[in-house]
This record gives C-alpha cells, structure tokens and sequence, in this order.
C-alpha cells in the first residue's frame, strides 16, 4: 500500500505540472487507490499468507513410517479406523511447539511443527512417476468447491495436495523415513519379540531412528492392574530397545472431533470423501487424543529433532570437503577430466550406469543433508547445501536429481527470504526455475513435478511484495498455464492467482481481466457460482467503463448466460 502511495504522489505531481485542477487531481488520486482497495480486498481466492508458507512447513516436515500389529489395527478399527496409522496420523499435523537448533547453533521455536505418519511410501517406479492421478484431482477439485463457500480453501487444500505424500525417489528424500514407530497391542502374547519381529523385517539403516511403541487396549474390566502391567511392560522394552513409549486406547471420555489429514495423497482424499470420512467426520475421546498427542510430541521433541540435528552434524562433514578450495576444483575437475571417453563414467563420480546414486554416496549423503535442514525449518542453510551439491548433479547429468534439487534450491530461498530484489529474482531464482522446468517438462516428461514447483514457489513470491507478484509470480503462473499443466478447473483457480499477484500492485485492470478469464473457465466448466463470483470482482473496473459491456465482448456473453441461468424455466402444459 506505501508503494501504491507513493506510485500515485508521483503521478499526481505530474498531473499538477499539466497545470490539471487540484480537484481533478486528489478524484483521480482516489479513484485509483478506491479500485485499487476494492479489487485487493475483494479477491476471493486470498487464501492467509502465513498459511502458505505454513503448507509448504508442514508438508516438508520429517517423514515417520508406522509398523503396526494386526491386533493394533483391529483395535483401531473397533473405535472407528481403518488400521493404527489411519487413527495416528492426523494428529502428526499439529504435534505444537518444538525448539529447533540450525546450523549456527542458534534455537528457533516453531508453535505448528508437525511430522507426517504412514505406511511406507510408494516407489517412483510404482506410481509412473506421477505424484497424483490427474482425473482424481479434477474430482477432488470439484467436491472443495462444492463445499466450501470460498475459493481460498479450495486453492489452499489444491496448493497442499501437490506438496502432499510424495513418493519415494532416489533423486529427493523427503519420503524417505526419518524414524521407524513398530507398534504392538497389551494384549499380543509375546509383545516385545513381537517387536524385534517387526524391526528385524525392516532393511537396517542406521541414520533412521527406532521408537517402539505399546498400545495399551484400556477397554478391559481389570483395568487398574492391566495398566500397570503395561507400565512394567513399558519399563523392558525400554531396557531392550532402549526408546519406547505407551499410548491408552478406548478410554471412556468425550467425543472429539478429528480433522482429516491435510498431507492425504489425492487418491486417499477422494476414496474418504465418497464414502462419507471426509471434512472432520471422524471422533476420538478426548482422552484417547490426549495420549497420542502426548506420545507424539514426546517422540518428536526429545527424540526425533535431536537425532536428525545429530545426522546434519555428521553430514556437514561430508559437505565441509567440497566447500573449500580443494573440493571446489575437484568438482570442476570432474567436468573436464574423463577417461576412456566421454560415453564412461566421469572421474570421481559416484553415478551408477542406472543413473542413480548409491546410498552413502557423497552427493546422496549431501542431498539428504539439505533436506534434512530444510525439514527442520532451517532454509538458508539448506539452499546453500542444495546449491553446493547440484554443482555435481550438472558435471554428471544426473537430471532428475540437478531438477529437483533446482526446484528444492528455490523453495529454500523464497522460504527464508523476506524480500525479494529484481536482481535476486533475474539472475538467482529465474535460473533455477528455467532449468528445472526445462528438465522436469522436456528431458524426463514428469511434468506433475514442474506443475508442483510452478505453483508453490509463484505462490511463495506473492508474499515478497508487489513487483515479485506482479512481475515474477505471473510470469511463472502464466508459463504452467501455457504448458496447460493442470486440468480444467485447476486452470480456473490458477487464473485467480495470477489476478491475486496482480491485485498487489496497481494494476488493478490486469487483477480484473484475469478475474474475467477466469470467470469464462468456470463457465467451461459449468461452475456458475464461481462464475458469477468472479464477475462480481470484475465489477469496480468494468462498470466504469463502456466498451467491456458493449455487445459481443466475452463480459457481455458471461453477463448473459449468468442471466438465462438465473431465469425460471418455463413449464410447458
């Protein structure tokens, strides 16, 4: 708004020098800053900044897979659940606060970190390497927009199913586990060998932590002494395994609701949705809700934070050898120096034929350090790792892995950033986004992953004030629209955004075309209230203006088929 101000002081002093009347000055004045106001305030599709930013957060949080008994699933299915990860998992959303310590060794306290609980992701070869089956998302899209009354939800909810369950790739680890929880009920027989069973069937990684979990059933008619034996129970696994912790089941106490896990893969979402779970549907007593979340934030806070803290330390030092001068040549050495050709494998490198890595690696273990940084919030120091290692990705062509550590590099950026120069923007993060939609569109045909890293990093950019929305969020919102990235009614609401990032600035009559734009997409779509909505938006440009109403132009044709809508249908006798 100061920018706004200040735009329209200039502009008014050289109106005065045209020796126009004060008067005329100070109504044309207001009337930019009163179109400018109402088209701003006026955007229904504004979801809360902070929000965004609070998504991206909590959809790049640590990554916990869930190892469950059968007995703990029939437990959990008796109070309303599928299984035992169903039942955890919406309550790793909102674990609270938990003090994190970034690589300066400066603390930070986060009031909404969250960790993301379920089954072991699918690989990159069992979803043919898309993150959501497109049809699935258009019918996702049309039930947000069917019950919420505003399109900021459903944008939101569409921004968070493209961050949301990744699968789990070489090239990106943030589906790869942090930390195994193996989960057994009080009433299995053998409890703590039941345990080890689990663990011993897991493929041994010893940067993922173990936490060992009992599920005490308190629906039994001895409950006092049952309880303490779980107690005692609790007290050897912890002797055994050393971390382990307890939750209480099927307590009698007030029912409260539990929302929906916001992180639910696109497919997941909409099997709950049409067999009624969806939208806070499910219940948990209260407190049942108070032991997980008890047993969460103990996990999270004194186990999980410190471990990984713990991994970044180690890693550093795989990372501290390419940032000095010695590792710097080495790296660029590995560009030039080949033997046997240039079809072999570069010198140094540790690529496979397949293209992949291998775990331990110098570039994987560097990889997973930048994540690692960037789960636990540390964002500055991640872009300069993701920086530091995609220098190695370009030297091998190891495109998969240079593209998404591109994309990751520029999350990373906008996330700690709190302003955003033009030089910034041209020369930094205009690069990085080049690149990576060039790979991710042309050379690996994965284009869900550009749609992905289009959307969140534009959206990112409207945050960093009125020229990085108009100028560099536009740019990158109209680019996914050219390549026609997402299906109808997601071409809709992308169209909203890019009038959101205008509306920032005063260019309110680009806010209003896009509103139009969009208004014709929701009337492809035969979406007449979203359609009549944004016609609404258009309303304090348009009305001021002759020629948009004139007959044949695309307002006057909306205007009319809102209108033959709108009109009884004639019953014939």
């Amino acid at each position: 708004m100061f920018s706004l101000l200040l735009q329209s002081f200039v502009c008014c002093r050289f109106l005065s020098s045209l020796w126009l009347s004060q008067h005329s000055v100070v109504c044309l004045l207001l009337q930019v800053l009163l179109t400018h106001i109402t088209i701003s305030n006026s955007q229904h599709n504004t979801p809360n900044p902070t929000m965004m930013k609070s998504i991206v957060a909590r959809a790049y949080s640590p990554f916990c897979s869930v190892f469950a008994t059968e007995d703990c699933d029939k437990l959990a299915n008796d109070l309303g659940y599928e299984d035992l990860i169903t039942l955890l998992a919406p309550h790793g959303d909102s674990v609270g606060r938990a003090t994190v310590r970034d690589s300066q060794g400066m603390t930070n306290t986060y009031d909404d970190f969250a960790i993301r609980l379920g089954a072991k992701r699918p690989t990159e070869r069992d979803s043919g390497g898309m993150l959501f089956n497109p049809d699935a998302m258009e019918a996702l899209l049309r039930e947000y927009i069917g019950h919420y009354n505003s399109d900021d939800s459903a944008f939101a909810r569409f921004f968070a199913k493209l961050v949301a369950a990744p699968p789990d790739t070489a090239f990106e680890t943030f589906s790869q586990p942090a930390a195994h929880l193996f989960c057994v009920s009080s009433r299995n027989a053998h409890p703590l060998d039941t345990l080890q069973a689990l663990a011993q069937g897991q493929k041994r990684d010893k940067d993922c932590l173990n936490f060992y979990v009992l599920v005490h059933d308190a629906r039994v008619e001895d409950a006092e002494n049952s309880t303490q034996r779980t107690i005692a129970l609790l007290e050897r696994a912890k002797k055994r395994f050393g971390l382990a912790g307890m939750i209480k089941l099927g307590q009698e106490g007030v029912p409260e609701t539990i929302p929906t896990p916001q992180f639910l893969t696109v497919g997941d979402e909409l099997v709950n949705l049409k067999t009624g779970v969806g939208f806070g549907s499910r219940t948990l007593s209260q407190p049942d809700k108070e032991s997980i979340r008890s047993l969460l934030r103990e996990f999270t806070v004194q186990h999980l934070i410190p471990h990984m803290e713990r991994c970044i330390m180690t890693w550093d030092t795989v990372a501290a050898g390419k940032r000095g001068l010695t590792g710097r040549m080495f790296s660029a050495g590995k560009k030039w120096l080949k033997f046997g050709g240039s079809e072999k494998q570069e010198a140094g490198s540790s690529i496979q034929a397949s293209g992949i890595y291998p775990q331990g690696s110098p570039e994987q273990t560097i990889r997973r350090l930048a994540d690692y940084a960037f789960m636990l919030r540390d964002y500055r120091y991640a872009y300069a790792t993701y920086e530091l290692v995609k220098r190695d990705f370009l030297s091998d062509k190891a495109w998969k892995y240079l593209a998404a550590c591109q994309e990751q590099a520029a999350v990373a950026l906008l996330m700690y950033t709190t302003r955003l120069t033009e030089k910034q923007r041209v020369e930094v993060l205009n690069p990085l986004l080049d690149s990576a939609c060039y790979t991710y569109i042309s050379r690996l045909q994965l284009p869900q992953y550009a749609l992905r890293m289009l959307v969140v990093t534009s959206d990112l950019q409207c945050l960093l004030g009125p020229d990085a929305a108009s100028q560099g969020a536009t740019q990158w919102f109209q680019k996914l629209l050219d390549e026609r990235l997402v299906g109808r009614l997601g071409y809709a609401l992308i169209m909203l955004r890019v009038s959101y990032a205008f509306s920032q600035s005063p260019k309110g009559r680009k806010a209003a075309l896009w509103q139009l734009l969009s208004a014709r997409e929701w009337a492809d779509a035969n979406q007449k209230g979203e359609m009549a909505k944004c016609l609404d938006m258009t309303a304090p440009v348009y009305d001021e203006l002759n020629w948009p109403n004139n007959e044949g132009t695309l307002l006057t044709r909306l205007k009319g088929e809102l209108a033959n809508e709108a009109k009884p249908t004639s019953v014939a006798s």
